[in-house]
């Protein structure tokens, strides 16, 4: 999956998204499960599998966390994180030295 900016440069790029589930011991190996990608006129949703975010078997935290190559964002593309634990923290543009 790609996405293009305005001027015709790739944003963005991605392989198909994935979600895993946590090993709870070294050795176990994680569940993986593909992740669904709806594609709106100025969005990209993520479906997550429903079927592994209710399995009581599945060990949580699950991981629903797409590979992408970003672009700079003079090819037109910005980008974002959100984490639960700090709701009204903006990481608008965050450099991918900067993640933590």
């Amino acid at each position: 999956m790609s996405a293009t900016g305005d001027a015709g440069a790739v944003v963005f790029e991605s392989p198909a998204p994935m979600m895993w589930d946590s090993p709870e011991v070294d050795g176990v190996s994680r569940v993986e499960r593909p992740v669904g990608v709806e594609v709106g006129a100025d969005s990209v949703s993520l479906l997550p599998d429903m079927t592994l975010l209710r399995d009581p078997a599945a060990r949580f935290p699950v991981v629903i966390d797409p590979q992408f190559s970003y672009h700079t964002p003079s090819a037109g593309g910005s980008w974002t994180l959100v984490r639960q634990s700090h709701p009204t923290q903006s990481h608008w543009n965050l450099l991918p030295r900067d993640q933590c």
